[in-house]
């Protein structure tokens, strides 16, 4: 897609827990795009996981 194609956009493929472990503060836009809520992605639909997405969001957001 032409989108991907922007210098300001980042795709990344990972397990999102980890990843945002090792950020803090520095994103604009966190978007999960994940399955449903069982499994292995369940902890993308639990409080800790959003609590790391705030955590990696710049400040003040």
């Amino acid at each position: 897609a032409q989108e991907f194609a922007n210098s300001k956009v980042t795709v990344i493929i990972c397990d999102g827990c980890e990843y945002l472990k090792q950020h803090t503060n520095e994103f604009d836009v966190i978007i999960t795009d994940s399955s449903d809520p069982d499994g292995p992605a369940k902890v993308l639909f639990e409080e800790p996981y959003y609590l790391l997405m705030k955590s990696a969001l710049k400040q003040p957001y």
